[in-house]
């Protein structure tokens, strides 16, 4: 007899905590907080063939024979109370010389490189990455800001830029770049 009411206050108890649980969680998985985070933001850019171009933020900076092409994303207002993500793919011909990087610059010279893994795909070669992060140990509560940079680095006809775009535009298959951050309310 003694075993019945121990286990009704033990369902009793489970049932509370996740009444508790199931109020206190958002559709996300999240625990909500009375922090200032609003809307979930994604900009993003999906580049295929013959389009780098008209979407590069700063070019040419030649150093050594070889030059660049970036492409960025920009965040502002950012809720520095949650996390961001950045997730980037992009696909080129497999030349010689061609290296990627991909960055998250924030505040004054903060810079978070995303590691890349290559895959070979025939002729092709991907480089994918993905990393989360937190903005607030230089923005505290304030908002915060952050741009996601993809950078090819390839060898320069170090004659006109010209070249050197036609370079990028056949060369460059597909760019998919997303950024994934709360604004504040």
């Amino acid at each position: 007899m003694k075993k019945f009411p121990n286990t009704l206050l033990f369902f009793l108890i489970l049932l509370a905590a996740l009444s508790v649980l199931n109020s206190s969680c958002n559709k996300s998985g999240t625990t909500e907080t009375s922090e200032p985070c609003g809307a979930e933001k994604h900009p993003d850019y999906y580049i295929s063939n013959g389009e780098a171009m008209e979407y590069a933020g700063f070019t040419n900076f030649i150093v050594n024979g070889e030059a660049n092409v970036a492409w960025k994303i920009s965040a502002a207002n950012v809720c520095t109370a949650e996390h961001s993500s950045v997730r980037v793919s992009i696909s080129v011909k497999d030349l010689p010389g061609i290296r990627i990087e991909a960055t998250v610059l924030y505040g004054i010279l903060r810079e978070r490189p995303i590691q890349l893994s290559k895959t070979e795909l025939g002729n092709a070669l991907q480089y994918d990455g993905s990393d989360e992060f937190g903005i607030k140990d230089y923005y505290g509560d304030s908002p915060g800001e952050f741009d996601f940079i993809l950078t090819m680095y390839f060898p320069s006809a170090n004659t006109h830029w010209d070249v050197d775009s036609a370079f990028v535009a056949d060369n460059v298959l597909k760019i998919e770049m997303y950024t994934y951050y709360n604004v504040i309310k």
